[in-house]
């Protein structure tokens, strides 16, 4: 078993929006209560798939892969991650293996720093935001439709060139303990294939095929032509952006049924600012 620290990365939270009245910077949507995005004392497991800043999915690194699996054409689309997260997020990125090497997979381990959401609700397509200002890194994390299922987006962002840096990072995530294992699941006799599998379920498991498309962007209308770039991910994500003289504007949604979270996010001076809404799809 290998563990390879990659070191911690700090998300702060985006706070410079929300000052006195959280209501008039999110709206809440009509439909009832139905889950929770609290990251507090919880183990997710999934897929973390990465692509170029329009959308094109990029391959999984090829040292990562064992040789046979290249030669058959069987290389992943995405590398499988388990996910521990309390104050700490703790993030096991499992290699793919063949053979005996699937009874004792080699992960890579690295840390990440969190602090408590400022928006946290049990709503439907709900979202949390984190913004690391030093580095203009973003990361949205929203309900799927299947319950304890998230999808997480994250976002580097150049604001000489007022676009993205690539790799952007797609997580598709399910919640597989209440309690959080802090890192810990591959200590001991480590992490096997079948284990991480059923960890993943089917639900996600039947999207892993389809990482690779090129996916349609959702509900641009409600952004009134503002965003000159856009494209979609898998999970019914949808990102766009544009820059004037002064900002940076960014755009992320999730679709949920017939409805849609977006978030907006600006930066001006490298300072970030956000509102969010609900809208309806309707075609």
């Amino acid at each position: 078993m290998i563990h390879s620290s990659h070191g911690a990365v700090a998300l702060p939270l985006l706070v410079s929006i929300f000052r006195n009245d959280l209501c008039a910077a999110f709206s809440s949507p009509t439909r009832q209560p139905r889950r929770s995005l609290s990251h507090h004392m919880s183990d997710y497991a999934g897929y973390h798939a990465t692509y170029d800043i329009d959308g094109t999915h990029i391959p999984v690194p090829e040292f990562y892969v064992p040789q046979a699996l290249l030669d058959w054409g069987q290389a992943p689309l995405a590398l499988e991650v388990v996910v521990s997260e309390n104050e700490v997020r703790h993030v096991l990125t499992v290699l793919p293996e063949t053979g005996c090497g699937l009874d004792n997979l080699e992960v890579l381990q690295r840390h990440e720093t969190l602090g408590t959401p400022l928006w946290e609700t049990n709503e439907i397509i709900a979202a949390c935001v984190y913004v690391t200002p030093e580095t203009s890194r973003v990361e949205c994390v929203f309900a799927l439709q299947q319950p304890d299922h998230r999808s997480r987006v994250v976002l580097n962002c150049d604001l000489q060139t007022g676009s993205l840096k690539k790799p952007i990072s797609l997580y598709l995530e399910r919640k597989i303990s209440e309690i959080s294992t802090e890192g810990r699941r591959a200590d001991g006799g480590g992490l096997d294939a079948r284990s991480v599998s059923g960890w993943i379920g089917p639900e996600l498991r039947a999207m892993e095929n389809s990482l690779n498309q090129k996916c349609i962007p959702r509900d641009l209308g409600t952004l009134e032509g503002n965003a000159k770039h856009t494209f979609g991910l898998p999970g019914s994500v949808t990102v766009a952006f544009d820059r004037d003289e002064k900002d940076l504007t960014l755009w992320i949604s999730q679709a949920c049924f017939d409805q849609c979270r977006w978030i907006e996010l600006k930066c001006r001076n490298r300072k970030w600012e956000a509102r969010s809404w609900l809208g309806t799809i309707t075609s």
